[in-house]
């Protein structure tokens, strides 16, 4: 298939990422819960939730690069693959935005972030490419 590397090495990439930020963000989640409930903090249960988003994200990753995986060499995978792509550059972007947003709020410079977002895109990117490319196979 066309597309096999274009899926695969993405999703490898992607599994790696994906199983350490669900990872970080259960622990960080649970800190800060535990955090928030003991200060009686406001405004620390929207950092919980967003570490819950970012959780499901992850997760959201971790299941698109397994599928990846698996179905890299198939062309019947490819349009389920290329669905996933959708998601996950859509979740990038979500992402991405959300990131930026967050530095112009804290009146942070956001130079750092718009590359950080743009650099977020790659892996998404080349998984749908990859799937495209199989698709058309």
């Amino acid at each position: 298939m066309p597309g096999k590397n274009f899926i695969r090495i993405p999703s490898i990439l992607m599994i790696a990422g994906g199983a350490v930020s669900i990872v970080v963000y259960l622990v960080f989640g649970v800190l800060l819960a535990c955090g928030t409930l003991k200060e009686g903090e406001s405004l620390g249960w929207l950092v919980v939730a967003l570490a819950a988003v970012y959780t499901f994200f992850a997760l959201l990753q971790f299941i698109a690069a397994a599928k990846g995986i698996k179905g890299c060499g198939r062309k019947e995978a490819a349009e389920d693959l290329k669905k996933w792509g959708v998601i996950l550059l859509i979740v990038s972007i979500i992402a991405g935005l959300f990131n930026c947003y967050a530095s112009v709020s804290q009146g942070a410079s956001v130079v750092s972030d718009v590359v950080s977002a743009v650099f977020s895109l790659v892996l998404p990117v080349l998984y749908l490419y990859g799937a495209s490319l199989n698709e058309k196979a």
